[in-house]
C-alpha cells in the first residue's frame, strides 16, 4: 500500500474559515490528507459551534494563534508548522488569500525540494464548491500515486484471513552499524549523522559536514526581528534596515547605543534600547501606525511578521 501523504495548510483569516461550514464534505477527504487550520484567535473566524464539530474529525487539526496585537500571527504560525511537517508529507498545499508572504515561502520549499512538493490555492471568496474541489484534487493526486482509500472489509473475510509472513531486508549503516528498514532511510541517516565528501554551505557562508549540523545552525539563527543591537540585518542588504511608522512617513533607522525618541503626537518618551522603543510603539501607538521594514529591496516594505520570516528563511543550503 502506498505511503503517500498529503498536507493541506489553510490560512482561515479573510473569511476562509467558512470553507469548513459543511461538516459532511469535511468528512469526505481521504484519510491520508491532513488539514491544519490557522487563524487569529481574537477574531470570529471559527465560531465555537463549528470548532467543536471540526474537533471531532481526526484529520483536521485546529491551530488558532493566541498572540495579541498582531494581525499576521496566524501567518507566522502556519509557516512554523510548515517547517516542522515538510519532511513528513509527500505533497503540501497552501490555501490562502493570495498573500505575498506565502509566495516567498513556496519558492523556498521548491528550492530545497522540487516543484512537485508544494502548491498553492488562492481563495478570496470561499464557498462549499471550493471545498468540494479540494476533495476532488486530493483524490486525484492519490490516484496518480496509486494510493487507494481503504474500504471496509467483510467481517467473515476478515476472520478467515490468515496473516502472511512479510520478508524484510534490513539495511545496516557501515559507519555506526545502526539498522534501517530500507535504503532510503539509510541514505537519509548518513546525510544527517555522518560526514559527507563535500561541505554543506549556508547562504550566510556558514559551512558544515552533516545535515544535523546545518539544521542546528538554522535553528540557532532563528531570532527576533529586533534585539538590543537594533533591527536585524537581512543577508542581502548587510546593513541596518529602515522602518516606516506609516505608509507616507519618512524612514527611520533604529540603532543601538543612542537614545531613540518617539516623535508621535503628544508623546515624548525616549528609549535607549531598540527593543524597548519598538515595544512602546506597538503597545501605545498600535492603532495609529503601521510599522513596515525595508531592507534589500527598495520596492518592498515588510510588516514586522513578514520581515521576521524573510530574514529567517534566508538561511538555506546553496548549491542544493
Amino acid at each position: 500500500m502506498s505511503s503517500y501523504k498529503q498536507l493541506i495548510l489553510v490560512d482561515c483569516d479573510g473569511g476562509r474559515g467558512s470553507l469548513f461550514n459543511d461538516i459532511i464534505i469535511c468528512r469526505q477527504f481521504p484519510p491520508n490528507c491532513e488539514f491544519y487550520l490557522f487563524w487569529n484567535k481574537d477574531g470570529s473566524t471559527i465560531p465555537d459551534s463549528l470548532y467543536k464539530q471540526l474537533s471531532g474529525i481526526p484529520h483536521i487539526h485546529l491551530c488558532p494563534s493566541h498572540l495579541i496585537n498582531s494581525s499576521n500571527s496566524a501567518d507566522g504560525k502556519l509557516i512554523y508548522f510548515l517547517g516542522k511537517l515538510v519532511e513528513k508529507f509527500q505533497f503540501i498545499l497552501l490555501v490562502h488569500g493570495n498573500d505575498h508572504i506565502y509566495k516567498e515561502v513556496i519558492e523556498s520549499v521548491i528550492y530545497d525540494y522540487d516543484k512537485e512538493k508544494i502548491a498553492e490555492k488562492g481563495i478570496k471568496n470561499p464557498s462549499s464548491q471550493d471545498l468540494k474541489e479540494l476533495v476532488t484534487q486530493c483524490r486525484r493526486r492519490n490516484e496518480q500515486h496509486r494510493c487507494v482509500d481503504p474500504k471496509p472489509v467483510d467481517a467473515l473475510l476478515k476472520l478467515a484471513s490468515v496473516p502472511q509472513p512479510i520478508n524484510t531486508i534490513e539495511e545496516r549503516c557501515s559507519q555506526c552499524s545502526k539498522k534501517f528498514k530500507n535504503k532510503k532511510s539509510l541514505s537519509q541517516h548518513k546525510k544527517e549523522k555522518h560526514k559527507t565528501n563535500t561541505s554543506l554551505t549556508c547562504a550566510c557562508s556558514f559551512t558544515c559536514e552533516t545535515l544535523t549540523q546545518f539544521n542546528r545552525h538554522q535553528k540557532a539563527k532563528k531570532q527576533p526581528f529586533i534585539d538590543d543591537q537594533g533591527i536585524v540585518c537581512c543577508l542581502a542588504a548587510n546593513k541596518l534596515s529602515k522602518i516606516y511608522l506609516t505608509a507616507d512617513s519618512a524612514s527611520k533607522t533604529i540603532s543601538p547605543g543612542k537614545t531613540n525618541q518617539c516623535h508621535l503626537p503628544n508623546c515624548t518618551r525616549r528609549y535607549f534600547k531598540p527593543f524597548g522603543f519598538i515595544s512602546h510603539l506597538q503597545a501605545k501607538h498600535g492603532n495609529d501606525i503601521d510599522i513596515q521594514v525595508q531592507c534589500c529591496n527598495l520596492d518592498i516594505k515588510y510588516t514586522l511578521d513578514e520581515f521576521y520570516c524573510h530574514v529567517n528563511l534566508q538561511h538555506k543550503l546553496i548549491g542544493a
